[in-house]
């Protein structure tokens, strides 16, 4: 296997492989950013403010469902959907989003939240 100069292969657990940047005395790893493709794909609208769909399914349990609603944006349309042990809630919102920014925090402030997954 041939490595780029600068780069050095660590392994972690499982077997899993970091990239580690040696150029900066800091450590990134391949993660930096973990909504750059959203962040991306939001940049290139040219359209705003749009109409953002978020998606997320969250374990009913902990308050988990009231921290997600306490994030959403009030003036957004939201429904709750649960599954038939009502072990999970998959949650949605429709809302008016000024620019790529506030969609980002808002997807941000709900990956904080255990458990949660985001689609």
């Amino acid at each position: 296997m041939q490595i780029s100069p600068g780069f050095v292969w660590k392994p972690e657990k499982q077997n899993k492989l970091s990239c580690v940047r040696k150029a900066r005395k800091e450590f990134y790893t391949m993660e930096t950013d973990k909504f750059k493709t959203l962040r991306y794909r939001l940049m290139e609208t040219e359209r705003w403010p749009l109409e953002y769909m978020f998606k997320f399914i969250a374990p009913n349990k902990d308050g988990n469902v009231d921290q997600i609603k306490a994030i959403l944006p009030d003036h957004g349309e939201t429904s709750f959907k649960h599954t038939a042990n009502l072990n999970h809630v998959a949650i949605t919102c429709v809302a008016t989003m000024e620019n790529a920014d506030q969609i980002i925090e808002v997807t941000e402030k709900v990956d904080a939240i255990e458990g949660v997954i985001i689609l």
